[in-house]
């Protein structure tokens, strides 16, 4: 025999003091910067619109960045370097220089150069250690003329190949006479003596050379990091230094793989390069590579500048740290790629 029994009401429990089985989460808000739009995140944009950018990054941040006209272009257009500096007023510090847009059609090393330009000036993290010096387009002509044909090949001077070299200074015996005698044939076939672009560059590399310790062109033809020498086989003193500094840079870029090499090594026998130059006629100047930023595409996206952008910013940045830690003798090389963006 069962018997009925009544439930008793259970009693209620205010919230406070319930226990609950389950720990308690907290959620660890990320705060990320909120980048005001530019013209260029989106659309590669004419040279006058470029000029119009340097100068607002300017009037808006007098104290960290300042336009300088380094010379004219063979048409007449003005050739623009930013500087950029903390502002603090301390003694000069070391340099980062970047040139870029040598050869004209290559629009992304152009909007690499533009994006390095405005994290540098609205971020200053970078700018503790190293001062930039950044031409972000050094053949404006060229430019102007590949946007106006959208993007098909012109005729213009490359000025990243368009410098000179001597004869004899560097071992050829590794190299055969028909390699030999073809590259050096290419060289005299595009270079071009009277070269306002060329010679603004150079008064450029003087006027900072004991300030610049890290030299960079940006460039296309592939993605990788490149140093001297392209006009022979033959290994510098300092390759080791210099395949860790491109190594770091190489390590900073998560989305792509880039190459890392001597310029003989990935890109073949070559005369009349920039990175040549700098390394034998600027000798202050030990740190000098290549960083090419795409390979050569059939179109091109604007949708990528951003990418590419923030992967060259981030090549550079500890290609910098590293160059800055060598010569302060402060410890080993950082490799790790860590606190980006």
């Amino acid at each position: 025999m069962t018997r009925n029994h009544k439930r008793r009401p259970k009693r209620h429990i205010p919230l406070s003091k319930k226990k609950s089985k389950m720990s308690l989460v907290t959620v660890k808000q990320q705060k990320l910067p909120i980048r005001r739009y530019e013209t260029y995140h989106e659309e590669f944009i004419t040279y006058d619109q470029i000029k119009d950018l340097l100068n607002k990054l300017h009037k808006s941040f007098p104290s960290t960045v300042q336009v300088q006209v380094i010379g004219k272009s063979a048409q007449g257009r003005p050739i623009y370097m930013a500087v950029i500096s903390d502002g603090s007023g301390e003694n000069p510090k070391m340099g980062t220089m970047v040139i870029a847009g040598g050869k004209g059609t290559e629009w992304f090393t152009i909007s690499s150069a533009l994006f390095m330009i405005d994290h540098l000036v609205k971020g200053r993290n970078l700018l503790k250690i190293m001062d930039y010096y950044i031409v972000p387009c050094s053949n404006p002509d060229a430019y102007e003329c590949s946007l106006a044909s959208r993007g098909k090949e012109i005729k213009a001077v490359d000025l990243s190949t368009n410098f000179p070299f001597s004869l004899g200074v560097y071992d050829f015996k590794g190299i055969k006479e028909d390699t030999f005698f073809r590259a050096v044939k290419v060289w005299k076939d595009n270079f071009v003596y009277e070269c306002p672009e060329r010679l603004a560059l150079i008064k450029a590399f003087l006027r900072h050379q004991v300030a610049v310790k890290l030299f960079i062109s940006l460039e296309g033809d592939g993605t990788k990091i490149t140093y001297p020498f392209n006009c022979t086989p033959g290994k510098l003193y300092d390759s080791e230094e210099l395949e860790k500094v491109a190594k770091a840079g190489q390590n900073g870029v998560k989305g792509r793989c880039f190459q890392v090499g001597s310029m003989y090594q990935l890109n073949g026998l070559r005369f009349g390069s920039m990175v040549d130059y700098v390394r034998m006629c600027q000798s202050s100047i030990r740190f000098a590579y290549a960083i090419h930023v795409n390979k050569k595409e059939k179109t091109l996206g604007p949708g990528k500048i951003m990418a590419h952008g923030q992967d060259v910013m981030n090549c550079v940045r500890f290609m910098a740290r590293n160059v800055y830690m060598i010569y302060n003798d402060s410890g080993s090389a950082i490799n790790v790629c860590d606190d980006l963006f």
